[in-house]
């Protein structure tokens, strides 16, 4: 061939193809086609025209099939070298051999069908085919069942395959090509190697974008029945999984037979087939529809197979077919029964996120239904997985927020607290608090709060970062987390308060207090955010800090703003007048503590905190009136603050109480003085506490006539009858009456009203008081409920003074038992009473009531004790009654007298009266004998 490319031969031989004559041509087309395999004369032939010459005896009228055959072939050697095609194309050799297909000749055909899948091997070349419609006349040449033999059957599927393979193959290309491979794979099933290529060709279809290849699936299904090759069930098995991502063809999928050999394929011994298995049942489980076919041990089983395999690709969607199977309560149970959590809990170890993501939620929905979480934790030791997956394994957001659900999931359960404590789930909830997701965050404080209702005291010895999640928690910005976080912390101090974890309060309470002040926002009480349960939880919180000496010391400092919300807090309320809130419980907590140290004290007094306390008596019922008078009873205890308080209303809620009280026995019928009904325990409370602010006000000089005139005798009267009706055990009742006779004394001294005193009933006071202390028994310590008995003396000054100026004697200092300070408590009650006394008669207006009340008799009584000042106060006090002549006979018969003329005679200086001192003339000396005396 060479020799005759070099002697010119070539173009004689194009020249010969345009003879007319039948057995020329067919003898040039045979020369052109063996020269055309010879590689240095092809470019040779086809510089010479040899592909023109060879499109124009195609064209020939040929009566000879074997010529039309052999022109076919040459096109198709020269078609060999990709440098030709373009050359064919552009000398309409397409056209010419669209021609010879069209006259369907068996023996032409082959070689026609082989020179147009030359042709397809560059992109130009098929998209020339497309444009000049010779691809339908391929796929056409299935259609006459006559024509189509094995051989070109074969290249037919070769032409498809390089269709379905091309980048941009249109609808109706990809419907035609799958029409022509249904019948060559009808024609030639028993052809291995070709079912092979349709196989591969239905992948490559399904993977059209915008193709409905749905009625592709039977014929899928039937292949993997009838053929075993491991190569056609893993181009089914891909194909099946393209169809599978169109959620139209998932139904059809999931139907009884086409489910049952998709579950039978996943068994292949073939990796890849395994893995498009996979991929296929991951997208089926997406199909909510037709979920009973998913419902089946057989399924789950084959997922879990699959997930077994070493490939991270089948794991991932496997995982992602658990998970999606436990979204259902139906497949929920199944995956159960099957014992998916072992497995889940292996593959949630691994380094792929999307696998570890999937476990989670998958492990996060097994967890869902009651009752299944005691099992998940003890025997599958789930909280430690979600601990490592979500703080070791994973730094994905996604992922931790995943683990959060499912542990409080895990929640629910209280049974499992304890053991989840022991696993350091207060750890790994106090590193989800420093995350950066709203929700998450929200799962976290839940879970906080739901802990630390049984187990508040754990989260102090467990973990450091507990308390400072708890307050990170507690100052988002988020309603509901902060709501949580408040509550959790509330929990938390309040098991440090009640158990007396002194060290741990030391600590936890200042700091939680000062991040109540500077980190943790309230909502503003008039606006549109408002939430009452917010301010609930943090005032409440407040309020067991304020049981802390450190803390009501910072609220009256540098905390002071809290202190500024809770009184913002109450005139809210009273604005409003709304049903008296559980805030405000905390509120008159807060207030109430805060009256036990002297400069938290201090604070409310000069604050004007005080109007507070006044509002909350108005409106709080009597469980909280006890420790508000309390509050008032502590307010009490310094001298100079009692003018303030005074002047600020205190008394008017002393006065609001005891109307209470009073409205609370007329509703059970009882009376004082007429019902000998015990009081309970509460009312002896609020009495003891208006006795001991009473006692304190009565000390201070500045206040006792301006409370007289408040009626302070009425009150006294009222707690001292309440108490003698209580029980005999009582010993705050029996502190409240000595208490309130000791204030009536006090008050019974200086320029009062004392007609108003003496009208509201104190003589039974005086009576009780005397009493006592004649019995020459120290009295019981007044009884102390968390607030203070001022301990002041000074009180005896106004003794040496009265009304009537009456003569004491020589007006010496006792010479026994002592000066006051060091009596006992006996003889201090009776120089109380029998000052108080003499004080009352020097107003003549008051004897009758006092008489009546049986002052005499006390007096007589107490004058035989052996304290020179009590003797004195006696004889002064019953002199005053002899200027009533209703009151004489009286004294006759109780033996006044006597007393009277005993002071008389210590008192008269010695040597005389009117003598000089030392004179030892007695003769002038008047005696008086007593019976002279009651007959004048």
């Amino acid at each position: 061939s060479g020799k005759m490319a070099d002697q010119r031969i070539i173009p004689g031989i194009i020249d010969l193809a345009k003879v007319d004559d039948e057995t020329i041509k067919q003898g040039i087309a045979i020369c052109l086609s063996r020269l055309g395999l010879d590689l240095s004369t092809r470019d040779k032939i086809v510089r010479h025209g040899a592909i023109g010459a060879i499109v124009n005896m195609c064209t020939f009228p040929f009566s000879d099939d074997q010529t039309a055959r052999v022109c076919a072939s040459s096109l198709r050697v020269l078609a060999n070298d990709e440098r030709n095609i373009m050359h064919i194309v552009d000398g309409r050799g397409i056209e010419a051999l669209q021609q010879l297909l069209r006259r369907r000749k068996a023996n032409s055909d082959l070689g026609c069908v082989q020179c147009l899948c030359s042709l397809m091997r560059t992109s130009d070349g098929l998209e020339a085919l497309k444009r000049k419609g010779a691809v339908i006349d391929i796929l056409n040449l299935c259609k006459d069942k006559g024509c189509l033999t094995e051989e070109i059957g074969t290249f037919i599927a070769y032409a498809c395959h390089c269709l379905s393979q091309s980048e941009h193959c249109e609808k109706d290309t990809a419907k035609r090509v799958q029409e022509a491979v249904d019948a060559l794979s009808e024609k030639f099933s028993d052809d291995e190697d070709l079912i092979v290529l349709c196989s591969e060709i239905y992948f490559n279809l399904t993977g059209i974008e915008d193709f409905d290849a749905s009625d592709m699936i039977p014929t899928l299904i039937l292949m993997l029945e009838k053929t075993p090759s491991a190569f056609v069930q893993g181009h089914c098995a891909a194909a099946l999984c393209n169809l599978a991502r169109i959620a139209k063809n998932r139904a059809t999928l999931l139907g009884d037979e086409s489910l049952a050999r998709i579950l039978d394929l996943a068994r292949s011994e073939k990796l890849m087939t395994k893995v498009q298995c996979a991929a296929m049942l991951s997208l089926l489980t997406e199909e909510e529809q037709n979920r009973d076919h998913m419902a089946t041990a057989h399924f789950v089983h084959t997922v879990m197979d699959l997930a077994r395999l070493d490939h991270r690709d089948t794991q991932q969607r496997c995982v992602i077919a658990l998970y999606n199977l436990t979204r259902h309560s139906t497949t929920r149970e199944v995956v159960r029964s099957a014992g998916a959590e072992d497995l889940l809990v292996a593959l949630s170890g691994k380094a792929n996120e999307v696998t570890r993501r999937g476990c989670a939620a998958a492990l996060c929905n097994l967890a869902y239904d009651t009752g299944t979480e005691k099992r998940l934790v003890m025997e599958h030791d789930l909280v430690h997985v979600l601990l490592i997956t979500s703080f070791v394994s994973t730094t994905s957001t996604t992922t931790k927020f995943i683990c959060v659900k499912a542990l409080f999931n895990l929640f629910f359960e209280g049974a499992c607290h304890a053991h989840m404590i022991e696993k350091d789930v207060l750890w790994g909830l106090a590193e989800i608090s420093k995350l950066d997701n709203a929700h998450t965050l929200r799962l976290a404080a839940t879970a906080f709060a739901n802990l630390s209702k049984d187990y508040a005291a754990e989260f102090v010895r467990k973990s450091k970062g507990v308390k400072a999640a708890l307050l990170r928690l507690a100052a988002s910005q988020d309603p509901e987390t902060k709501c949580m976080g408040l509550l959790g912390l509330y929990n938390v101090c309040n098991a440090v308060v009640e158990q007396k974890l002194y060290a741990d309060a030391d600590e936890l309470l200042p700091t939680t207090l000062r991040s109540l002040a500077h980190k943790v926002s309230l909502p503003e009480l008039d606006g549109s955010d408002y939430n009452p349960v917010i301010c609930r939880y943090y005032l409440q919180v407040v309020a067991l800090c304020s049981t802390h000496e450190v803390c009501r010391g910072l609220l009256s400092s540098d905390c002071n703003v809290v202190l500024r919300r809770v009184r913002d807090h109450v005139v809210k309320y009273m604005v409003e007048g709304a049903p008296v809130p559980i805030s405000i419980h905390a509120c008159r907590t807060v207030l109430c503590n805060l009256t036990l140290d002297a400069d938290s004290r201090a604070t409310l007094i000069n604050d004007d905190y005080i109007k507070l306390f006044l509002d909350l008596i108005r409106i709080c019922d009597m469980e909280d009136m006890d420790p508000l008078m309390i509050g008032v009873a502590s307010m009490t205890f310094n001298a100079h603050d009692c003018p303030k308080l005074v002047q600020e209303g205190v008394f008017d809620g002393i006065n609001m109480a005891i109307a209470r009280l009073q409205e609370a026995d007329k509703a059970a019928g009882r009376e004082l003085g007429v019902s000998h009904d015990a009081s309970s325990p509460l009312v002896d409370s609020i009495c003891h506490s208006v006795a001991v602010a009473l006692f304190n006000l009565s000390q201070c000089d500045e206040v006792r006539t301006q409370i007289v005139s408040l009626n302070a005798g009425d009150v006294l009267h009222y707690v001292f009858q309440s108490a003698l009706y209580a029980e005999e055990t009582n010993e705050a009742a029996e502190s409240t009456k000595l208490l309130a006779a000791r204030a009536c004394a006090n008050l019974a001294f200086g320029r009062i009203n004392t007609a108003k005193l003496v009208k509201s009933g104190i003589c039974d006071l005086l009576v009780y008081l005397a009493e006592i202390a004649d019995k020459r028994e120290p009295a019981k310590p007044p009884h102390m409920l968390y607030h203070q008995v001022s301990t002041r003396r000074g009180l005896f000054d106004s003794m040496s003074s009265d009304a009537a100026s009456v003569d004491s004697g020589d007006g010496g200092a006792p010479s026994s038992p002592g000066s006051v300070g060091e009596l006992e408590d006996w003889a201090l009650n009776l120089i109380r009473v029998s000052g108080a006394i003499r004080n009352l008669l020097s107003f003549m207006g008051n004897h009758r009531d006092l008489i009546q009340g049986g002052i005499i008799p006390v007096l007589v009584d107490i004058a035989s004790c052996n304290v020179l000042l009590v003797r004195q106060n006696c004889a002064a006090a019953l002199r005053f009654m002899t200027y009533n002549q209703k009151s004489r006979a009286l004294l006759i018969q109780s033996g006044a007298i006597s007393i009277m003329l005993e002071d008389s005679r210590q008192s008269k200086p010695k040597g005389g009266g009117r003598g000089k001192p030392g004179d030892d003339d007695d003769d002038d000396d008047l005696v008086v004998n007593e019976a002279l005396l009651c007959e004048i």
